[in-house]
């Protein structure tokens, strides 16, 4: 269903734009050989650009490592290498060699038809380049071979300004006769657009008839190897991975050997190539985080997915605004299209070679869009100034709220950003497992960084959303505001810890040194309160002396604020502390967190409230 869905999307894209051709390829070439009519080189290097063109794509199979693309590629076209393995056997040696030297004599041997077929001056020019420069074992004048202070291999390439680079691999040549880049030229795209054709007239003949799995047509060409290989997807290698291969014989049934085991035409394959590989190189059907890539399209091509692109990497509050009031913002027709459109997505990793599928979604269009409204609706919270300027509820910012601030990026495991973006598009409900991980990061840094931890709105949003979204008969809804009139233990408990810790930073004229009270003791206060908060209270009697001493108008507010959450808990004796429950499970932990954040970013703005009522009246 996969592979069909999106040789589908390729198919219909493939109707609407007549510029893609599937003979070409966009490729980023840094670097532009200048040569003139006779093939030499004209100046003093090679010309840096950072263009993206379209280039030929063949359609033969690389994996021997002896076919070249046409006019563009690697140090292949030099016959070198930007390797040296010392630790490699003879033999192994000798077969890189083997491949180098049939790959460098496949490049200038299509040049050479090229020049017979069309007879064309920058075939010519290109063909006396390789007898000036390439032929020899000299290198040409513009690579320069070094050796790093470990003994590793470098080139260096000299610039039109004279200046050196280091050649990194993965850089791409091509070359420009009299100022022109033949990749743009008219007449070598012609060439090419049949050149490819004859390839895939000469690969169908070769490929073996049968039943396409994708397309369910009979009697039809069947593809040994899928090409082209897919690009873009993180941990694949370099020169891409394959959806579909099998390279092992464990793999392979009834005698049939590579992708035959998988039976899909030529056509098919080449379509759901394609098409992932458009997904995977546009913005507005994809999104990277980590070692995972989610791709996305509708059956309609729909614009909607650039705008769900947007609002998964980082939603502004306008425009989830926007969203929620407005999110067809078209005319009576594009929303019947979309109330009748399909929206598809799949997740993605890759081992080397190997795509791995972690997802696959199907559903309405108008289903989708219902969720993802959902989704910010339900990670709706009272906020914090952040300290950091990004934006709270996009995917990436709650993902790394399941993290530590030292461990790196691509830490974040895939099946969290599966989860984040189902219960987005699908309004599954995230495992509690996470409330777990953001739990113990919230509590790490708290105790590392202080009150700072607190300023990360993103962490109580996802919080708050996989609380609601697991919530059992017998817990409480949680609120994007402050919830003064429930009786949850957990909860208020984590209130009276915010009233308590704001107690002895007033106390102490919010000059506090060294850690306070929710730096040390939140731990024990969130998941065995009853003996935490038996030194707490008295502790904040003591705290409350002090403030009654400094300030009685500050104390007196507190002391309101204490009372009102202490009622709520029956004391074992009249006059005595009251009483607090002795265990909270993780639910209970989570909604803690939410009463100790949600009182904190009440009482700041209060605090904030205050300050510039003082200092305006101070002004007058």
């Amino acid at each position: 269903m996969l592979l069909k869905a999106v040789a589908d999307f390729y198919n219909s894209t493939l109707e609407k734009n007549q510029d893609i051709n599937p003979a070409f390829t966009k490729k980023s070439i840094r670097w532009i050989i200048p040569l003139d009519l006779q093939g030499n080189l004209i100046g003093c290097g090679l010309i840096e650009t950072d263009q993206t063109l379209l280039v030929p794509s063949t359609t033969r199979p690389k994996g021997s490592g002896q076919v070249a693309e046409f006019l563009w590629g690697g140090l292949e076209i030099f016959c070198l290498s930007d390797k040296e393995d010392d630790t490699q056997s003879p033999a192994k040696k000798a077969r890189v060699e083997e491949n180098l030297r049939a790959k460098y004599q496949d490049f200038w041997k299509q040049v050479e038809e090229a020049y017979k077929a069309t007879q064309l001056p920058i075939f010519e020019a290109l063909l006396q380049f390789k007898q000036k420069y390439t032929a020899t074992n000299a290198f040409p004048p513009f690579l320069q071979k070094d050796y790093t202070a470990k003994n590793k291999l470098e080139w260096k390439i000299t610039k039109a300004d004279k200046k050196q680079e280091k050649y990194k691999g993965g850089d791409y040549f091509s070359f420009q006769v009299n100022n022109r880049i033949i990749l743009q030229e008219d007449t070598v795209r012609n060439y090419w657009s049949e050149c490819y054709k004859r390839e895939k007239e000469a690969l169908d003949k070769e490929s073996p008839a049968g039943i396409c799995l994708i397309t369910g047509n009979t009697n039809v060409p069947i593809a040994r190897v899928h090409l082209p290989k897919i690009q873009g997807v993180p941990g694949a290698q370099s020169s891409g991975a394959a959806v579909v291969s099998f390279d092992k014989d464990a793999f392979l049934s009834y005698g049939f050997e590579q992708s035959l085991n998988a039976p899909i035409s030529t056509r098919a394959v080449e379509s759901y190539c394609r098409g992932l590989n458009h997904l995977l190189s546009s913005n507005n059907h994809r999104f990277i985080l980590a070692k995972t890539v989610i791709c996305f399209w509708t059956k309609q091509n729909s614009p909607l997915t650039g705008i769900f692109s947007n609002l998964l990497d980082q939603p502004t509050t306008d425009n989830i605004k926007k969203f929620l009031a407005a999110p067809y913002s078209g005319n009576q027709d594009s929303i019947a299209s979309v109330e009748n459109d399909l929206f598809y997505s799949t997740t993605l990793s890759a081992n080397g070679g190997r795509i791995i599928v972690r997802h696959w979604m199907q559903l309405l269009l108008s289903q989708a869009v219902s969720n993802f409204q959902q989704w910010f609706r339900d990670l709706e919270i009272v906020s914090l100034p952040d300290r950091e300027n990004i934006s709270p509820f996009g995917i990436r910012r709650l993902a790394n709220a399941t993290r530590r601030k030292e461990e790196k990026a691509d830490s974040l495991l895939s099946e969290t950003i599966l989860q984040l973006y189902r219960a987005a598009l699908e309004s599954t409900a995230p495992s509690m497992m996470l409330v777990q991980q953001i739990l113990q990061v919230f509590r790490k840094e708290l105790a590392k960084d202080g009150r700072d931890a607190i300023y990360n709105t993103s962490r109580f949003a996802l919080l708050k959303l996989i609380l609601n979204r697991n919530r059992k008969e017998r817990h409480p809804h949680m609120e994007p505001e402050l919830i003064t009139d429930t009786d949850d233990p957990a909860y208020n408990c984590g209130r009276l810890l915010a009233v308590f810790d704001e107690l002895q930073h007033s106390a102490h004229d919010y000059k506090l040194e060294g850690a306070s009270i929710a730096e040390k003791y939140y731990g024990s206060a969130s998941t065995t309160p009853n003996a935490a908060f038996a030194i707490l209270w008295r502790l904040h009697q003591h705290h409350l002396r002090k403030l009654s001493r400094d300030n009685p108008k500050a104390a007196v507010a507190i002391k309101g604020k204490i009372a009102d959450i202490a009622c709520k808990f029956r004391p074992a004796d009249r006059g005595s502390a009251p009483c607090f429950p002795h265990f909270f499970d993780l639910h209970a932990q989570g909604r803690f967190a939410l009463g100790f954040y949600q009182q904190i970013a009440v009482d700041r703005a209060q605090r904030k409230a205050s300050l510039e009522k003082k200092s305006s009246q101070q002004g007058d």
